[in-house]
């Protein structure tokens, strides 16, 4: 009798240690955070920053250049438009003190 109940004691204290180490005969894979991937060595990861800044400023130099463009364009629409009128204004006015002066009272 005393050899079953030191029997029973020892399976006890084997099946309380398995599981409290989760020794389970149901897992296929040990419990525990996944392996985190290495990070990339500080010159590669530099590199990159460095490549994604030039691409960002050939945008913005290229958006500015265009803005440029199309400010120019605009001045010099304006001041052909200025000088037209200008152009249209002296010449009606020239016409139209030709034709007072040429009217019948």
């Amino acid at each position: 009798m005393k050899r079953i109940l030191e029997l029973l004691i020892l399976i006890a204290v084997i099946a309380s240690i398995g599981a409290l180490t989760g020794c389970s005969p149901h897992k296929e894979e040990a419990s525990g955070p996944p392996p985190r991937p290495e990070p990339p060595p500080a010159h590669d990861v530099l590199r990159e920053q460095v490549e994604h800044e030039r691409q960002l400023r050939a945008s913005a130099e290229a958006r500015t250049e265009e803005a440029s463009a199309d400010a120019d364009f605009w001045r010099a629409t304006a001041a052909l438009l200025s000088v037209g009128l200008c152009a249209a204004f002296i010449g009606g006015t020239a016409i139209g003190s030709k034709g007072k002066k040429h009217a019948r009272p």
